[in-house]
């Protein structure tokens, strides 16, 4: 399932101009929106990191996000099975994946 679930993620960012390096990405979409003085964190979230909890509630978020946003490449089955996966607290602990994800700023001249 989360093969399944990075590789959706994969094309979503291919079709928006972005890859899963985010925060290479999120500088340069930021500067190439006029933005100066950009700074990026990059977050590390995984059930070891943030709880089996969080994390599955991240996951979940985020298949549901993909579903609204971007039909065509997140579809509602895989969003449900996302979200079935997220609940395996023994699985998600013993696999222990994560997700990389970035709080970026900056100003615009």
């Amino acid at each position: 399932m989360w093969e399944r679930f990075l590789a959706a993620m994969r094309i979503i960012h291919a079709r928006i101009g972005s890859n899963d390096n985010i925060g290479m990405s999120m500088g340069r979409l930021l500067a190439g929106a006029g933005f100066r003085e950009i700074q990026v964190r990059v977050v590390l979230s995984a059930p070891s990191t943030v709880g089996w909890r969080r994390f599955g509630m991240l996951v979940s978020a985020m298949a549901d996000t993909g579903v609204a946003l971007f039909p065509g490449q997140f579809d509602q089955k895989l969003a449900r099975a996302v979200k079935r996966w997220a609940c395996d607290r023994a699985g998600l602990i013993k696999k222990d994946p994560f997700l990389c994800s970035a709080i970026a700023n900056g100003t615009k001249p």
